[in-house]
C-alpha cells in the first residue's frame, strides 16, 4: 500500500468554498467521454446536505454528513460532495480484508433508483484515502488504491440495485484524515482515468507515484560461457542426487515478470554459482537451495543459440518457507547454469544446493522470522 505525507489541515470554510468550482472542473474532465449518453439523462439529483453545528476547523472532528437521492441518468454527473476521510476505526472492522481506517458513521448516504450498467464512487483528495461502501443488501465493498497509477480509492458497483448506499470515507494511516471530494458517477472509471484528472487549481495534491518498468533479467547479460564458481557435474537418467556447497550474490537484478506476476527476484553475479550438463533420456528434475536468508534460484536453460536460452526461477518453495526450489519437468540435453540470488544487492547467500530426480524431496524450512 502506498503511503503519502499527512494532508494539510486546511480551513474548512475555504475548503467548502472551493467545492462548486471543483465540481465544475471535474464534470468537464469526465464529460468528454460521456456526452454521447447525456441525451438519455433522467431527472437530476436531489441532494440534502445535513451539516451539524459545532464545527471546530479540525478535520478529525468535523461532523458534516450528506444524504442524496440519485436516479439513473442524472444530469449532474459526476456529483461531488466534500468529505473528510476520518480514521475512527480500522476498516477491517467494517468488512474483512479492508485496508486503512474509516469513520464509524457513513460520510454520505446515496439513495439510488433506476437502472444503470454501473455506479462508481471515488475520492479525489490530497491524502491516501480509502473507501468502504455498504450496498443495499448489507454487504460491503472496499478499496484503498484504484491501481498502480493513483492512491485514490475507487469502488465500482455493476448493475447497482435500488436502495441506500452508505459510504464510509477514511484514510490509509491512523490519525491522518484525508480531505477531498467524494465523486459519484455512472461514467467508466479506472486508475488511469482517475490519475489523469487534474483539479490542482482548486485542490493541491501531492505528486503521485509513477510505475517504473524494471529491466528484465536476460541470459545475454550473464557470463554464460564462464566456468561456474562452485563446480559442475554431468547428469543423466537415474543419477544420484547432487548436494554441494554454493553461494551467490551481486549487483545484477534478477527480475522476471510473467503474466503480471513477479516470478524472479534478488541479485546475482554474472558468473553462475553452479552448472550441470544433462544427457540421455528426459526425467523430471528438482533444484533447491537451503540457506539462512531469503533467496531465489535462477536457472538458465540450454539453447542452440544464445538468443534461444530461457531463464526459469524459483522463489519461496512454500508459503511458509523462504528457501527456493525450481522444477524442470522435461530437461533437454545441454548445459544448465544455476544462480543463487539473495534479496539485497552486493550481499552473499551461502548454503547447500541440491539437484535431485525425486520431486518429493523438499528444502528444509526457512520461515520469515528466522532471518
Amino acid at each position: 500500500m502506498i503511503r503519502r505525507a499527512s494532508p494539510p489541515r486546511v480551513a474548512w470554510a475555504a475548503f467548502v468554498l472551493a467545492m462548486g468550482l471543483t465540481a465544475l472542473a471535474l464534470a468537464i474532465a469526465l464529460s468528454a467521454t460521456e456526452q454521447a449518453s447525456a441525451g438519455n439523462a433522467a431527472q437530476a439529483a436531489s441532494p440534502t446536505a445535513t451539516p451539524e453545528t459545532g464545527q471546530t476547523g479540525d478535520p478529525a472532528t468535523d461532523p458534516t454528513t450528506a444524504t442524496l437521492k440519485l436516479q439513473a441518468g442524472y444530469i449532474m454527473d459526476p456529483y461531488l460532495i466534500p468529505v473528510i476521510g476520518k480514521t475512527e476505526i480500522p476498516a477491517s472492522q467494517v468488512a474483512q480484508g479492508c485496508n486503512g481506517f474509516v469513520a464509524r458513521e457513513p460520510s454520505a448516504v446515496v439513495n439510488w433508483s433506476g437502472t444503470a450498467p454501473r455506479l462508481n464512487f471515488f475520492v479525489y483528495g490530497d491524502g491516501d484515502a480509502v473507501l468502504a461502501v455498504q450496498k443495499p443488501d448489507g454487504s460491503f465493498v472496499c478499496n484503498d488504491d484504484a491501481g498502480a497509477r493513483t492512491v485514490d480509492p475507487l469502488v465500482s458497483i455493476a448493475n447497482p440495485a435500488a436502495g441506500a448506499y452508505k459510504i464510509h470515507a477514511g484514510a490509509a494511516r491512523d490519525d491522518e484524515p484525508a480531505l477531498g471530494f467524494l465523486a459519484i458517477t455512472q461514467a467508466e472509471m479506472d486508475d488511469e482515468r482517475l490519475a489523469g484528472l487534474d483539479l490542482s487549481p482548486m485542490l493541491r495534491r501531492r505528486a503521485r507515484p509513477r510505475p517504473v518498468e524494471l529491466a528484465q533479467l536476460e541470459p545475454g547479460s550473464l557470463f554464460t560461457e564462464r566456468a561456474a564458481i562452485f563446480g559442475s557435474s554431468e547428469l543423466k537418467t537415474g543419477f544420484r542426487p547432487v548436494e554441494v556447497f554454493a553461494a551467490g550474490g551481486g549487483e545484477i537484478a534478477a527480475v522476471r515478470v510473467e503474466d503480471r506476476k513477479l516470478t524472479c527476484a534478488g541479485f546475482i553475479n554474472a558468473v553462475p554459482s553452479y552448472s550441470f550438463t544433462w544427457s540421455g533420456a528426459s526425467q523430471p528434475l528438482r533444484l533447491f537451495f537451503e540457506g539462512q536468508k531469503d533467496t531465489t534460484l535462477a536457472v538458465v536453460l540450454p539453447g542452440q543459440e544464445e538468443g534461444q536460452r530461457r531463464i526459469v526461477c524459483g522463489m519461496n518453495s512454500a508459503s511458509d518457507n523462504l528457501n527456493p526450489s525450481v522444477d524442470i519437468a522435461a530437461p533437454a540435453a545441454g548445459k544448465y547454469l544455476v544462480y543463487v540470488a539473495p534479496m539485497e544487492p552486493n550481499t552473499v547467500a551461502a548454503g547447500r544446493l541440491t539437484i535431485t530426480g525425486d520431486l518429493k524431496d523438499v528444502p528444509a524450512g526457512l520461515p520469515a522470522a528466522a532471518q
